[in-house]
């Protein structure tokens, strides 16, 4: 049985992979003059986004893939592209080199010797003749092992914020085990 999905073909450092089209949210350049910038929360990359911070993952460094020529330092002057997605319910940004197409693909199982690396939902060959990975976002992500308090953070101003602190919260009242109350 063979599968064929719409994917983005992204690069990182030379290197091609496959992203699922359905997965994409957006797509957003980073760099100078771009009005988008990368920022660090406790460690976390990070991009503002409409309001809302948007944690990210450097697909090159994750995978331990790098241009030689500038090794893997991450230059504020570089232009690259945040490939917006959302997995499990939780919005991040994955950070690579290049956007270079879309294309309908037919995915292929991946080797058994591959069958560990999860990240990876199969491969395709390209109509050039090379064969190259697909991702899967939702392993990405668990992988990543994103900050929740990042991820799940929502844009506060002071009129969200005295609606939230007025706000009832519903509880069920239950016994158990001993037989004291409990709450959920």
């Amino acid at each position: 049985t063979l599968a064929i999905v719409s994917a983005l073909i992204i690069e990182v450092a030379g290197s091609r992979f496959a992203f699922p089209q359905l997965a994409v949210s957006e797509l957003v350049m980073v760099g100078k003059g771009t009005g988008m910038e990368i920022e660090t929360v406790n460690g976390t990359p990070v991009m503002r986004l409409r309001e809302t911070l948007l944690p990210l993952i450097y697909l090159g460094d994750y995978l331990k893939v790098w241009d030689k020529r500038k090794e893997h330092a991450h230059n504020d002057g570089d232009m690259r592209y945040v490939v917006v997605t959302r997995a499990a319910g939780i919005p991040f940004g994955l950070v690579v080199d290049h956007v270079l197409d879309m294309e309908e693909i037919v995915v292929k199982p991946t080797a058994r010797n591959l069958k560990d690396v999860r990240i990876f939902s199969g491969n395709t060959i390209l109509g050039d003749g090379s064969v190259i990975m697909i991702l899967d976002p939702t392993e990405l992500l668990q992988a990543a092992n994103l900050r929740e308090d990042i991820t799940h953070q929502q844009p506060m101003d002071d009129k969200h914020l005295l609606e939230t602190t007025a706000e009832e919260n519903l509880l069920l009242l239950f016994k158990a085990g001993d037989k004291t109350p409990k709450a959920a």
